[in-house]
């Protein structure tokens, strides 16, 4: 292709399309996986860290991508595995179509530039295509015209030609296909700044794994270990990728040459309480196992057995551990915590009933808890002789995951045919699980992990052993003490033991627990506060409730270990009073005395689903905001009144059928609703198989609210798409135009408009004060948000430094935390031009210089004293980044150099 023409979008797709339909599939394939590896540097072609995502998730995401692009390469060999490249692809897919769309989202809602935001277009577009099992042709033509469309952008920069890299995609596809054993080129020089970005912003990120890795493949022409390509696709842990993309790289480094098969499978059974779960889980394990009483042995939360399930030739096998979960709604929020990877899913349906009792609840909650990959075995318990009809193929339209549907009586004495059937076919599924049985584990790992299943399995089971125990487990086996800790954590990670360090709560640094007692009790304390109908539980009681357990003991201060980790899972937050308080056992019903927003001065917002909401999310929202509850007499378990900081904003949140409805008013509403909004994402982020549509209640002229008498609701990404090309939208019921910027500001609705960073070209002032108004509302949340972690960060460095008995660096670390709190509230009140001259007649500036000298020496008292403590370089680390984001918003801060 000659320079002097550059060669149109729709010439070059249409001529990359010839070419691909004379290309093999796997040559096809391998194509498209070129395209997108030679466009997956741009990602940084500002080094900004990935900035398209949120910091809590975009590891997930970036894991995402690699697993795809992994996936890729690997479905282009011939001599693949039919069925391993269909457990890879169903493994992946759900987190691939969860960055597609949390991207696509960033792209449309964030003030990007016009290269990231082509980039998440396009890129990630075409790798969620392939990723959903579309067509090899129609794959690679997406990723080529992606990569052109990407690279098309890319020109507005001037660090290289756009033509030039076009060039080499047309070269890469005669080449494939006219050479046998063709080795594509890097060349560095194309990629300008934006290669070495992309190194350091993965190295920043913490995946210095995949930095090198991505370096190791570039540099050597796109050559691919195919024995590493198959570790990091069967042998992480589910529970590991689920961390994303830098645990996964640690996990690949710890694992080395010498490990072993995992050998862990879990069964999760699910269905309504009487259902007959507890039946079958006992007759999985032995078939001839009495049939339990109904009155004594009802499941109160989860009740967890192990099944040693020997290979097919009798040797080795694999450790399940057969879940078998409560059916009373009040136990469903905590299912969260202990639904995992690594999981065949079986659905006990009662076949005595024929009303109330839909399925989509139970097989929603899979799909919420475990994404589309879990396999779901749906057995009929038919305890009559009558045969219960069920809409299995509406069903299995449905929810895909469906594998089969089974009639079985599972408490029939006399035939036992049809419990023998299923009982082999969870058998046959376990052992032949690809996504399962390619999963490894270091070898001194697996060692540690049989000793502890040993222990933990007894018949009168440890609650927990010491740390120092653990050691000595680690060191019979010939671990050497440097790597028990990462050993450990593995173990942690993979659910067969739990250790939470001193980041989480201070006393567990010594212990190592036993995960049984912790799901015990936790379901428990759950149940019995429901019945006794108490929330708020201090030590005392939770003993009481605990006391009597059939196989463990919870003695007063192991109980207040517990608390806190409910408090981990955001299942309870700790009052002043020391007491634990649990919202998802709160009552049920509304009360009457809630607050009534004026319609006209409200912020509406709404997050919407299409069949079920996760349990208790409300419950989770008041854990979050804990600090924003203002009278417990305006609780309930699904809803609450909350208030902001000083009382300048208030809200409602309500679940409401399939949907979670905010309301907000006040003068400080807008700061107040972005900051809900950042809250819910997050705890929405949690549950894999669900995207819920946030929708906002449009603002509108006084005459067009009195002629529609109500809300008018409009997604967000419409708002911002509309906002973006500086248009409103036609109201039909009226036929009168809303103008959405209003909205927009509103609700702090960012959008890309035009080729500008943020807003683009605005010639309407009235419209350009309303988007400076918004920016500045995001200036205060940015910086109300960074002050509440910095200075969270710095009281917990604070309390780490004085319980090591230096009392006075403590006391400085509470004075900088002081210091934050008051820059905030001056930045807020005073006018931006002389924020500087307050901060330096309050002495808050000489404050922040002495902090930053401090913590800059390597020399000074404080610094050694950090590091001194456990994690304390990390501590470090995190604290001087969010410092740096806090004084990057005050003008004339001074900033932490070595971040």
């Amino acid at each position: 292709m000659k320079s002097g023409k550059a060669m149109g979008r729709d010439e070059f797709r249409e001529r990359i399309k010839t070419k691909l339909e004379k290309l093999s599939h796997e040559q096809r394939v391998y194509f498209a996986w070129l395209c997108a590896m030679r466009a997956l540097p741009f990602l940084s072609a500002e080094k900004l860290r990935f900035p398209y995502w949120k910091q809590y998730s975009k590891l997930f995401y970036l894991y995402g991508i690699f697993n795809a692009l992994d996936i890729r390469k690997y479905t282009s060999s011939p001599n693949t595995i039919v069925k391993d490249i269909i457990a890879a692809r169903k493994n992946t897919s759900a987190i691939t179509a969860a960055a597609t769309a949390a991207a696509i989202d960033a792209a449309a809602n964030a003030t990007l530039n016009t290269v990231t935001y082509a980039i998440l277009d396009d890129i990630l577009v075409e790798t969620a295509i392939f990723a959903a099992e579309n067509t090899c042709l129609a794959a690679a033509a997406a990723t080529t015209y992606a990569a052109s469309r990407t690279i098309t952008s890319i020109s507005l920069n001037t660090f290289f030609s756009s033509e030039s890299f076009i060039e080499l995609l047309v070269e890469d596809l005669e080449g494939i296909r006219n050479t046998e054993t063709y080795t594509p080129l890097f060349d560095e020089r194309l990629y300008g700044r934006a290669w070495d970005n992309f190194i350091d912003d993965l190295n920043a990120v913490g995946c210095g794994y995949w930095a090198r890795l991505y370096e190791n493949i570039f540099t050597n022409n796109f050559k691919v270990d195919q024995s590493e390509l198959e570790r990091r696709l069967f042998s992480v842990p589910d529970e590991i990728k689920e961390k994303g993309a830098a645990e996964v790289g640690r996990y690949l480094e710890r694992l080395g040459d010498d490990f072993e098969r995992l050998n862990e499978a879990r069964i999760i059974i699910l269905g309504e309480a009487g259902a007959g779960k507890t039946s079958l889980a006992r007759r999985l394990v032995d078939i001839n196992e009495p049939m339990p009483d109904p009155k004594k042995d009802s499941t109160e939360g989860v009740d967890v057995s192990l099944w040693r399930l020997p290979d097919e030739n009798g040797d080795g096998g694999t450790n399940v551990h057969i879940w078998d979960f409560a059916g009373q709604t009040i136990t469903h929020s905590a299912h969260r915590c202990f639904m995992s990877a690594r999981c065949l899913y079986i659905y006990v349906y009662d076949g005595r009933k024929d009303t109330n009792n839909d399925p989509r609840y139970w097989l929603e909650q899979i799909r919420i808890h475990g994404g589309e990959s879990p396999e779901i075995l749906f057995l009929i318990n038919e305890k009559t002789e009558y045969r219960t009809e069920i809409e299995k193929k509406t069903l299995k339209e449905e929810y895909p995951s469906i594998i089969d549907y089974r009639h079985v009586n599972i408490g029939d004495e006399e035939d036992k045919t049809d419990l023998k059937n299923f009982r082999q076919t969870v058998m046959d599924r376990v052992r032949n699980n690809p996504s399962w049985n390619r999963q490894a584990i270091s070898k001194e790992a697996y060692k540690i992990k049989n000793e502890l299943r040993t222990l933990f399995s007894e018949a009168n089971p440890p609650a927990h052993i010491t740390l120092d125990y653990f050691k000595v487990i680690a060191q019979k086996n010939d671990v050497a003490p440097e790597r028990i800790k990462v050993i450990l954590k593995d173990l942690h990670d993979l659910g067969i033991c739990l250790w939470y360090g001193e980041e989480d709560i201070d006393e567990f640094d010594a212990l190592v627990l036993n995960p049984e007692w912790i799901t015990n009790g936790i379901y428990r304390i759950i149940r019995k506060g429901h019945n006794d109908g108490v929330h708020r539980l201090d030590a005392d009681t939770g003993v009481r409730m605990l006391e009597g357990d059939k196989r463990f003991s919870y003695p007063r201060e192991m109980v207040a270990f517990l608390f806190k980790i409910m408090k981990i899972y955001e299942l309870a937050f700790f009052e002043d009073s020391g007491d634990i308080f649990v919202p998802g056992i709160l009552k049920s019903d509304k009360p009457d005395n809630l607050p009534v927003f004026d319609f006209d001065k409200s912020l509406t917002m709404n997050f919407v689903v299409k069949r079920a909401l996760p349990p208790n999310i409300a419950a989770r929202v008041m854990v979050n905001r804990y600090k924003d509850i203002y009278d417990e007499d305006l609780l309930w378990r699904k809803g609450a009144a909350l208030r902001f900081k000083d009382g300048n904003a208030e809200a409602l949140i309500k679940e409401d059928g399939l949907s979670i409805a905010v309301d907000v008013t006040g003068e400080d509403r807008t700061a107040y609703i972005s900051s809900l909004r950042e809250t819910l994402k997050r705890i929405f982020e949690d549950y894999k198989g669900i995207n819920p549509e946030l929708k906002y209640k449009v603002l509108m002229p006084e005459e067009m609210e009195r002629e529609l008498r109500g809300a008018y609701v409009l997604p967000e990404n419409t708002i911002a798409s509309q906002i973006s090309e500086n248009l409103g939208i036609l109201q039909p019921d009226i036929r009168k135009l809303i103008d959405l910027f209003p909205t927009g500001a509103a609700y702090n609705i960012l959008v890309v408009q035009g080729d500008m960073n943020n807003f683009g070209p605005v010639t309407n002032s009235e419209i350009y004060s309303k988007v400076i108004n918004s920016r500045i509302k995001s200036t205060e949340i940015a910086l109300h948000n960074c002050s509440i972690n910095l200075q969270g960060d710095l009281n917990s460095l604070a309390d780490g430094l004085r319980n090591k008995g230096f009392g006075e660096d403590a006391d400085f670390l509470s004075e900088i935390a002081s210091a934050v709190e008051e820059t905030e509230k001056m930045n807020n009140e005073v006018p931006a031009e002389e924020i500087g001259d307050e901060l330096e007649k309050k002495g808050l500036f000489s404050k922040f210089k002495e902090f930053v000298n401090d913590f800059s020496d390597e020399n000074s008292e404080l610094y050694k004293k950090t590091v001194k403590l456990r994690n304390g370089v990390e501590k470090a680390k995190k604290i001087a980044k969010v410092y740096n984001e806090f004084a990057k918003l005050i003008p004339g801060s001074p900033k932490i150099p070595f971040v």
